[in-house]
């Protein structure tokens, strides 16, 4: 667990340091894919008040599992492509996509991304490959123990998530890796510009991603 804290350290310096190029604002809107209760995303809503690039911040949460808190809006798939919800400065998406079934994966994030502001950030933190080439066998490792890390890890962290989802851990707890191939879905598919490529911004942890894109109109 000490090990996990200081990946986390490592990984949060890296959001942050893009957070700090976004352009100041009277208020920032903060959608966390994934997020469970949000306690990241109010951590990154203190960092952008603190460091003066919003005096607000809102928080959205879109999460068919989280424990529900009351100062987050949780949003449904139908409100993403309505206007009644304000439009996102921030989606983050933070050690969830490779819990996400394969056929649910891209569409939902889609949408969301979709339903940015002009000049808004994506960040993605995952495991996977984006850039780097390895060969089938050290991904199979990656993968075997990143795994077995990540049900520990999760019930170290969150005991009661697999009690609570039982019997149906295993739709609640599905584990597939990204590819590079998963990443240009997001590419191919979004309504918006992408005036930067994906790019990696992270510490380059072995089966690491930490990516960001920027959108416009």
């Amino acid at each position: 667990m000490q090990s996990f804290n200081y990946h986390n350290k490592l990984s949060d310096i890296s959001l942050k340091q893009e957070l700090a190029k976004i352009t100041p604002k009277e208020s920032i809107n903060i959608l966390g894919f994934g997020l469970d209760e949000g306690y990241y995303e109010k951590s990154l809503s203190q960092f952008l008040i603190d460091h003066g690039i919003a005096k607000t911040v809102n928080i959205y949460g879109f999460d068919p599992y989280a424990q529900k808190t009351p100062d987050i809006e949780y949003l449904i798939p139908e409100q993403l492509i309505s206007d009644k919800v304000p439009r996102f400065d921030v989606v983050v998406a933070r050690w969830v996509l490779h819990h996400v079934a394969l056929q649910h994966r891209w569409g939902d994030l889609i949408n969301c991304i979709n339903h940015c502001n002009s000049g808004a950030r994506v960040l993605i933190v995952e495991h996977g490959f984006l850039k780097k080439q390895h060969s089938l066998a050290d991904k199979k490792l990656y993968y075997l123990l990143n795994a077995t890390f990540d049900i520990i890890a999760n019930i170290g962290l969150r005991p009661r998530y697999f009690t609570n989802t039982a019997p149906d851990l295993g739709a609640n707890f599905f584990i597939r890796y990204l590819e590079p191939e998963d990443f240009s879905a997001i590419k191919n598919s979004v309504s918006l510009q992408i005036t930067q490529d994906i790019f990696e911004v992270g510490p380059g942890f072995p089966n690491q991603t930490i990516c960001s894109i920027r959108l416009s109109r």
